[in-house]
């Protein structure tokens, strides 16, 4: 591939060879015996004048580089290949190495970052008008994909297919959580807690209460049996053992106010406030200097107490997001206006590049009919 690529440069290199078998040409047609002329061009001190350069040579040397040039320019044309690689969560997950012999990558997305069709073809979208694309997904293909676009999620088909998933989960009291998920709808699940069982959950998403006597259980999405041959990527929601510490001498109030902002949160006391999620730990200065804790707190105070923990709280178990997980229905790629093929025609040439390749070529036609004059002045003929 890299040869085809700088097929123009040796092209070009190989122009200024017919001009070296030309200048060795320095005879005339004709049979031709030496004469007296190059004895005469001698001066009187015995020294000989300095050559010069023949026309000829400063003709062929302009008409190769104008064509040198118009040829790069050309080459720019050709059409490059280049790999579009989601990165995103599911992908990562597959463990399933990209195809090689692309020299040119385009990532699209991350871990933290859902990435749908439409997402790829506008970054399809933005590359150069003269690549020609590999997509490397999971994804499936859009509908209407012009054979320029090679839609690659042919390596994912054999991966198991994820029935469903639990997006979030919020605590409303110390025993239950609101649990949030999304699932393929016709396949039959029940929501489980240890002992506890829900419900079969009805539809393709919704919300359940579920009863958790021990935090450590977590909650499971549990499949009828038909369909639960593996727990699948998603399945399972770790809950979270929170402890907020509340400063030394801060109103009781302020216990409540905790509380309501994580029912769940086993509180303690302390020399300032702390957060701590499972065995990480988070100290809060900035909040201890703000807020009056020794008097009972303003709704703004309550309501801003309650943001930072949760803030903090779901940076460190963010909600997932159902696109990740379940498959998405395939999109229409016409409406994104691609062409329904792309070469490196003539058309794209510009017009500079012509004007050099008819300037070379005078230039050559020129030097080849300097050449043959240039040598007669050196021999007579007989």
């Amino acid at each position: 591939m890299q040869f085809f690529e700088f097929l123009p440069g040796y092209a070009a290199f190989l122009l200024f060879l017919p001009f070296l078998f030309l200048r060795r040409q320095q005879r005339p047609s004709k049979h031709a015996v030496g004469g007296l002329a190059p004895f005469l061009a001698v001066t009187s001190l015995g020294e000989t004048p300095e050559k010069k350069r023949p026309l000829s040579f400063w003709l062929f040397l302009l008409a190769y580089l104008g064509a040198t040039a118009a040829l790069v320019s050309a080459g720019g044309m050709n059409l490059q290949a280049v790999l579009l690689e989601d990165q995103s969560a599911s992908v990562l997950r597959a463990s399933i190495a990209s195809p090689a012999g692309h020299r040119n990558h385009v990532v699209v997305g991350s871990a933290t970052e859902s990435i749908q069709q439409a997402d790829l073809l506008q970054a399809i979208q933005r590359l150069p008008e003269n690549s020609t694309v590999t997509v490397w997904t999971d994804l499936p293909s859009p509908h209407r994909l012009p054979q320029w676009i090679h839609w690659n999620n042919q390596a994912f088909l054999s991966q198991n297919e994820i029935r469903g998933v639990i997006l979030s989960a919020q605590p409303m009291n110390a025993s239950e959580w609101r649990v949030h998920w999304a699932k393929q709808g016709a396949v039959p699940a029940r929501l489980q807690s240890g002992t506890w069982n829900s419900e079969v959950l009805v539809g393709a998403a919704g919300s359940t209460v579920v009863s958790v006597a021990n935090i450590h259980d977590g909650i499971h999405l549990i499949f009828a049996k038909d369909f639960a041959e593996t727990e699948g990527v998603g399945e399972y929601w770790a809950l979270p053992e929170i402890r907020i510490q509340l400063p030394d001498g801060a109103n009781s109030a302020w216990q409540a106010a905790a509380l309501a902002a994580w029912p769940s949160a086993k509180l303690s006391s302390g020399p300032a406030l702390m957060l701590q999620i499972d065995r990480e730990r988070e100290v809060m200065q900035a909040m201890t200097d703000s807020l009056s804790w020794s008097h009972e707190p303003a709704p703004e105070e309550v309501a801003r107490l309650a943001q930072v923990i949760r803030a903090s709280i779901n940076a460190a178990n963010p909600p997932r997001d159902a696109r990740e997980y379940l498959a998405q229905a395939p999109i229409d790629a016409s409406r994104f206006g691609f062409s329904a093929t792309r070469d490196a025609g003539l058309p794209q040439v510009s017009l500079w590049a012509v004007l050099a390749v008819m300037l070379a070529a005078v230039c050559a036609a020129l030097a080849w009919m300097k050449i043959p004059s240039e040598g007669e002045a050196n021999y007579s003929e007989v």
